[in-house]
């Protein structure tokens, strides 16, 4: 991702015929298809194959913990390369519904995250599974612009202490986490805690003042949509901290920038001084035993 914050230049090669993309996974070769026919596998009872972690560096999850979501990608007839070599899309493809409804490529099965902890980096690694092979072209490139991630989720209290805790999400490029029916309204109705980063942008923290009470009894649905645009950074991270008494957000909420929260030119990537900053004031990201996955479904990925 370059450091503007709305448009950024796609640079590096063009994503080349993702007609039939692979990568090896919980010990099975996992197939990428251009079907476009939506038919992901459920994580009990087939209907597809299941990539466990693809953005890597997750851990933490017992068997009933995670997040279960689709993959959807622009195929190379969507692209088209530029005179100095880049690659663009031939159409409108600038935020999450454009790429995740507009993509002809669909993978035929189920992502499963342990949790959401992906620092900023430079995308030409690529989401690295547990194996540590990266998603693959089928030219055996690194599959690293245009494509969206939806997962399902309920969020509990795991093992935190019960009380106030207020949300953040670090995503490049746009993320939109809904927690159905989080908030409750003094005239006993609910509404949805929603943290809205959309959009086309560098490493961008987004925040809500509003305090997300978690209970024993709390599970909340959770919609967490995502999607890369343009090279040549990625970002996705769920923060929590205990919500202040005043209510005040963290001063490096709406930040962004490139190499603003981590230096993306170590591998890995280290953070820089406004992270340690975060930490500091009890920002971290929210551990894997706060996710359940729905629907009683158990974690293959941890068996």
């Amino acid at each position: 991702m370059e450091k503007r914050h709305v448009v950024k230049t796609a640079v590096g090669f063009l994503v080349a015929s993702l007609v039939l993309l692979s990568y090896q996974n919980c010990g099975n070769q996992v197939a990428f298809n251009t079907s476009g026919n939506n038919s992901s596998g459920t994580i009990a009872g087939g209907g597809g194959p299941t990539v466990c972690d693809p953005f890597g560096g997750n851990s933490g999850a017992q068997i009933n913990n995670g997040l279960i979501g689709t993959l959807h990608y622009l195929t190379s007839s969507q692209l088209s390369v530029k005179a100095n070599g880049s690659a663009f899309p031939t159409g409108q493809f600038s935020n999450f519904s454009q790429v995740y409804n507009g993509a002809l490529g669909i993978f035929n099965g189920s992502v499963i995250l342990s949790s959401v902890n992906v620092p900023t980096r430079n995308f030409t690694q690529g989401f690295v599974a547990s194996s540590g092979t990266p998603l693959q072209n089928s030219d055996g490139s690194v599959l690293q612009q245009y494509f969206a991630m939806e997962f399902q989720s309920e969020l509990v209290l795991g093992n935190l202490a019960p009380g106030n805790y207020q949300l953040a999400t670090i995503s490049d490029d746009g993320s939109i986490l809904t927690l159905s029916g989080a908030i409750a309204n003094s005239n006993g109705t609910n509404s949805d805690y929603v943290l809205n980063a959309d959009g086309t942008h560098s490493s961008l923290m987004t925040c809500s003042a509003t305090p997300l009470n978690l209970t024993a009894q709390s599970q909340i649905p959770l919609d967490l949509k995502y999607f890369q645009g343009p090279p040549v950074s990625i970002a996705m991270m769920i923060l929590y901290r205990p919500a202040p008494a005043d209510g005040s957000l963290d001063p490096q909420c709406n930040q962004v920038g490139d190499q603003y929260f981590f230096n993306t030119s170590t591998t890995p990537s280290t953070p820089q001084q406004p992270y340690l900053d975060i930490q500091s004031r009890g920002w971290a990201p929210l551990p894997a035993t706060n996710y359940v996955l729905p629907n009683q479904q158990t974690n293959p990925c941890t068996q």
